[in-house]
């Protein structure tokens, strides 16, 4: 009977201790630290369409633990609900490297509006939306700016290598990576090259769908001519630009 009760106590105690470290698990994820929150642009969809993951970024104001230069949460949110569970924390240190990782096993709801930084996450998300997209951002002239300012900075990593190359040891260059012949006279070449001639060629087959469209559009009444000769013109004009391409392009092997 002795050994019995003892027994039930001993089951009693250790269910007792099991909350109490399950209370510290939720309060450190449900009692925010303070600092600064901040959307760090990271997000996916979940297991379904009704659910998302996001990343938080977290700077504490207050560095209670000297190794943490900031921390990411990553939230689960139920877009149907309106909910939120936080599943992970990462802690990094201040040469942003990763140090400490907890996954969430019992997880928390939480409402949305009363997580400020999943609100504005929310509300940066949907004004990134297509319909709202930055034309002229991602217009092709800006892409292939873009892919000349890309150009230039490998040339520069290019001579930077040569200047540099007496002072690396060889195993330092193979830690480092991309520092070889190879690499920097025949990839650094080639793969831009394919990334501009993919941005001009998908510019011209959307022109051209696009009068394709004009001319049925125009026999049933819908488009004026005027419009057709419009994307007659710019159909007319990325031909071009993609044959002048093509007539100056090749492989360097």
């Amino acid at each position: 009977m002795i050994r019995r009760v003892m027994m039930l106590l001993l089951i009693m105690l250790m269910l007792m201790l099991a909350n109490v470290a399950w209370a510290g698990e939720l309060r450190q994820v449900s009692e925010a630290p303070v600092g600064k929150y901040y959307f760090d642009g990271t997000y996916s969809i979940g297991s379904s369409d009704k659910e998302m993951i996001l990343g938080i970024l977290f700077v504490p104001t207050v560095k209670g633990d000297r190794n943490t230069d900031h921390t990411v949460f990553m939230y689960l949110i139920n877009l149907d609900e309106g909910t939120c569970i936080c599943t992970e924390r990462k802690d990094y240190n201040s040469n942003k490297q990763l140090y400490k990782e907890h996954h969430y096993e019992r997880l928390i709801s939480v409402p949305i509006e009363k997580v400020d930084s999943i609100v504005n996450a929310l509300k940066i998300i949907n004004e990134q939306s297509i319909e709202k997209l930055d034309n002229n951002r991602f217009s092709l002239s800006n892409a292939l700016t873009g892919v000349q300012y890309i150009n230039d900075w490998l040339k520069s990593f290019r001579d930077l290598t040569k200047l540099a190359s007496d002072r690396v040891s060889p195993e330092e260059k193979q830690q480092i990576g991309n520092l070889g012949v190879e690499m920097q006279a025949l990839g650094f070449y080639n793969w831009p090259k394919t990334v501009e001639g993919t941005l001009r060629k998908q510019e011209y087959e959307i022109c051209k769908l696009e009068y394709e469209l004009a001319i049925e559009r125009n026999a049933t009444g819908k488009v004026s001519k005027e419009e057709v000769a419009e994307k007659e013109k710019r159909y007319q004009e990325t031909k071009s630009d993609i044959q002048n391409f093509l007539a100056k392009f090749h492989v360097a092997d």
